[in-house]
């Protein structure tokens, strides 16, 4: 007598085939969907800082001011202001107030300052004068002059720790680059 050896073969059911397959597109549509979510997330706390500068001359006086606005839709942390003339970055607020002086007319006695600092949060939708100056019209080609080498570079993040640099009037035209 041979032993024989009996097979038992499988028999596939279409409906549990069907099943598995039903389940698997299940679980890539729900991996997509939450990194989808998570892209709405982050896009809903972006900030989006802009520096500029706003000038206002008339016949007697002239109005300087140098603003940053967050146009985002979440705050932004601020990490780091950089004041700079020629590139070369300034120790203080106060070094770049001097670095605006004309001649024996110091710009530090009639500025307006509102200064930011790394760790404050700078809301959607807010629009601060960092500095405003009303000087006299005969000084503003000297101060025009001095303005134009000046830099402001601002470090900032989202509340996730996305982070960016915004400068305005830097030599590398550095506008709102994502860090990481």
């Amino acid at each position: 007598m041979t032993k024989e050896k009996k097979r038992k073969s499988v028999e596939i059911n279409p409906v549990t085939l069907m099943a598995a397959l039903v389940s698997l597109c299940a679980l890539f549509v729900s991996v997509y969907q939450m990194q989808l979510q998570k892209k709405q997330q982050y896009a809903s706390v972006w900030p989006h800082l802009r520096p500029y500068y706003m000038t206002n001359l008339n016949d007697s006086t002239f109005e300087w001011a140098l603003h940053v606005a967050n146009y985002g839709v979440g705050p932004a942390v601020i990490q780091e202001v950089i004041y700079e003339i020629d590139g070369k970055p300034l120790e203080s607020f106060g070094a770049f107030t001097d670095s605006l002086s004309i001649s024996e007319s110091p710009v530090s006695e009639d500025a307006i300052q509102d200064l930011i600092y790394p760790g404050e949060f700078l809301p959607a939708g807010a629009d601060i004068a960092l500095i405003s100056i009303k000087r006299d019209a005969k000084l503003y080609p000297a101060f025009n002059t001095k303005t134009k080498k000046i830099n402001l570079r601002i470090k900032y993040a989202s509340v996730y720790s996305e982070e960016w640099e915004v400068c305005i009037a830097c030599p590398d035209n550095s506008l709102n680059q994502k860090l990481k």
